[in-house]
């Protein structure tokens, strides 16, 4: 599931981004955090492969300071 919180209109944005299976959130990717995080040992491990993938983080732009995907801009 992604979501994008704004405030004040547009001037914070912030990208959420998270992999939730069987109810159970397994890794969460926050712009404010800039990488993604594991909850779960299987979300540690894709956490920590899409976080050394340069195709994945490649994709992802500076934007106002926040690491965003590019089909957001």
């Amino acid at each position: 599931k992604s979501e994008c919180y704004f405030t004040n209109g547009t001037e914070k944005v912030k990208f959420v981004e998270r992999g939730i299976y069987n109810r159970l959130q397994h890794m969460m990717f926050d712009s404010d955090v800039g990488h993604y995080v594991g909850f779960t040992p299987f979300g540690e491990r894709f956490a920590r492969e899409m976080n050394n993938d340069p195709a994945i983080n490649g994709g992802r732009t500076d934007y106002g300071g926040l690491a965003l995907p590019v089909q957001l801009q």
